[in-house]
Formats: C-alpha cells, sequence, structure tokens
C-alpha cells in the first residue's frame, strides 16, 4: 500500500500519453509507460499561490466534458485520477461528482436559492415532537421542521442528515445557510471514498508558544489526485466564509476580503458611487 503524503509534499506524475485499453469492467485509460514523464508537481502546493489560483485543476477538471478525448487531455495536463485502474466510466463517475459540487458552490455564492432547490432535495423531515418518525419531506406541510436529510441523487453519495438547533423555517436564508453545510459535509465525503486523505497534524519544534510540539490546525494526507481535487476545493470553499460580496448593486462577484476594500473593482466602485450621488440628487429636488 502506498504511503500518504502530507499536503505539502504530495506528488503526481503526469505522463506525455495515455491510452484506452478493454478490460473486463470495460474501457480503462492507463499511461503509456514507454513514453516520458512530462512532469512531477504538487496539486496541493496552493498558500503561495493567489486566491483565484488555488483550486486551479479542481476547477479545470469540474468544467471538462465528459468524453475520452477531453479527459485524455486533462490527464495530459494534470495526470490521472487515481494510480491505477482508471475505469472510464469511474472517471465518469468523478467528474459527475465534481461537476455537481462546482455547481453548487457557484448557485451559493451567487445566492442562486432556486437553483440550490432543484440541486439538493431535502428528502426526510423530522419534528420534534415525533423525533423517531422519518417521513418525506413536503413542503406544503413541513413549514418548520427539526432535523432534515439532504440528498443529490448522485450514485456513492448518501443522504447527508442534520439536527437543527431549534425548529427552523424553511426559508431562502434555510437554503443558503445549510447548502453551505451540505456541500463541505459533502466534501469531506468524497475525500474519504476515495481513501486519499486523513486528518493529520504537523509536527513542529516545541518552544514557548508551542509546548505540545505539532500544529492545532489540522491538515490532510493523500495519496491519489481524485481525493487532491477534493482537498483544493475544502480549501476553497472553507475561504467562501472569507469572501465578501461586492458592494455594486448589480455586481453579483465575491472577492476574498482585503483590509477596507468594499468593491470587486475600481469600476464596480465608480459606477456605484455615481448612482448613489444621483439618488442623492434626485431627493434634494
Amino acid at each position: 500500500m502506498k504511503e500518504l503524503q502530507r499536503m505539502d509534499t504530495f506528488l503526481w506524475r503526469v505522463y506525455i500519453e495515455y491510452k484506452i485499453l478493454e478490460s473486463s469492467k470495460g474501457p480503462i485509460i492507463v499511461p503509456d509507460r514507454d513514453r516520458d514523464i512530462i512532469k512531477t508537481y504538487k496539486p496541493l502546493d496552493e498558500y503561495s499561490q493567489p486566491f483565484k489560483k488555488r483550486s486551479k485543476v479542481f476547477v479545470a477538471f469540474a468544467n471538462v466534458e465528459q468524453n475520452q478525448s477531453s479527459i485524455i487531455e486533462i490527464f495530459k495536463e494534470y495526470g490521472p485520477l487515481w494510480l491505477s485502474n482508471n475505469l472510464l466510466s469511474d472517471i465518469n463517475e468523478e467528474i459527475r461528482a465534481l461537476k455537481n459540487a462546482w455547481e453548487i458552490y457557484q448557485a451559493i455564492s451567487e445566492r442562486e436559492i432556486d437553483k440550490l432547490k432543484n440541486i439538493i432535495k431535502i428528502i426526510n423531515a423530522y419534528d420534534r415532537g415525533v423525533p423517531e418518525k422519518i417521513r418525506p419531506y413536503n413542503e406544503a406541510v413541513n413549514k418548520t421542521i427539526d432535523l432534515i436529510e439532504f440528498s443529490t441523487g448522485l450514485k456513492k453519495e448518501p443522504p447527508i442528515q442534520k439536527r437543527l438547533e431549534k425548529p427552523y423555517n424553511i426559508n431562502n436564508e434555510f437554503y443558503l445557510n445549510y447548502s453551505l453545510f451540505y456541500l463541505i459535509e459533502l466534501i469531506i465525503f468524497r475525500i474519504k471514498l476515495n481513501g486519499g486523505a486523513l486528518p493529520s497534524y504537523n509536527k513542529i519544534v516545541e518552544d514557548e508558544k508551542n509546548p505540545l510540539g505539532y500544529s492545532t490546525i489540522p491538515s490532510f494526507d493523500c495519496k491519489n489526485l481524485a481525493a487532491a481535487l477534493w482537498i483544493q476545493f475544502y480549501n476553497l470553499v472553507t475561504s467562501y466564509q472569507k469572501l465578501i460580496k461586492c458592494k455594486n448593486k448589480y455586481c453579483k462577484r465575491y472577492f476574498e476580503k482585503d483590509g477596507k476594500r468594499e468593491y470587486d473593482s475600481p469600476s464596480c466602485k465608480k459606477a456605484q458611487n455615481m448612482r448613489d450621488w444621483r439618488a442623492r440628487k434626485k431627493l434634494k429636488s
């Protein structure tokens, strides 16, 4: 069994060519080992990169077309998803999950509630009076709930359950808040599903500030690119908590909080200032 590697040391190989072979389980993509390795790189060595590049490989796979030629081309750029047994059916299933998660994240970022309702289904609801009774969620009946089960319906993704601290009204803010919860739980599930990640603590030198000799902030260990993609996305989604929306009324973009900055770009700031000036002028007249 291949040893797990820490995020900052995880290396992945990219071959110059890949080919499709037939197997008893269906088509499988394998590297042409008679050809040279193009490169090795560190998919998770991302904190030195600008914010928008931190999930570059994840975003590339989440947007790739699901056909053989496109998959081979992205393998030639970033390498295969797993060390071996890259069955085309498994690859397509993983890409579907990546696309689905990316769609959820974008809908959360843009506050597209109707889109979230179409992607993430509440399949079961529980009320405080009958905690043991499971029944299908009915939007017309269940106005408040104590415990919910979410599902996207994708293969290998079981429903994710969440007990609420108090009865919660099913409204737009509910979908926004709990879609983010669901997404993080889903990412952690996919990391574990790929068998390539476990929480770990980085060893550090003991001193007065760190008498325990290890970091109290967990990282992940990794052994394949599929797990690395989900770890990349986990870092992006948890960074979402630090994103703020542009104050321009008509701008939907989010950006990383940086000092007192309130706008995505100088043009957004100028446009909103002009809009505010016109509104004040209209009130005075």
